[in-house]
């Protein structure tokens, strides 16, 4: 399996003495969180959100429940900016640089 995206929020699961992790989507990524931080985040009744840290590390943190199917640390798509009148040479200019 593939490395969780970042912003990845999961569930813990108690299931017999071991603390699953699932997705929104039912995927199992139990395997990329260590046991204590997965048994801690039980005990608190949170969730768990992927992030990176310095070098490209990911890390785990924990978040309310209520974020569980959510996703955060996406940008949105960027929206179309509307270029005021007599800009266009400047922007023309700097696209074709």
């Amino acid at each position: 399996m593939n490395k969780p995206k970042v912003g990845t929020i999961v569930e813990i699961i108690k299931s017999g003495n071991r603390f699953n992790a699932w997705d929104k989507d039912g995927n199992k990524l139990t395997s990329f969180i260590r046991t204590g931080t997965r048994r801690g985040a039980y005990a608190k009744g949170m969730a768990l959100e992927c992030r990176e840290g310095k070098g490209g590390r990911i890390y785990w943190w924990k978040v309310p429940m209520e974020k569980f199917g959510t996703v955060s640390h996406v940008p949105d798509a960027p929206s179309e900016v509307e270029v005021p009148a007599g800009h266009e040479e400047i922007v023309d200019f700097i696209s074709n640089s």
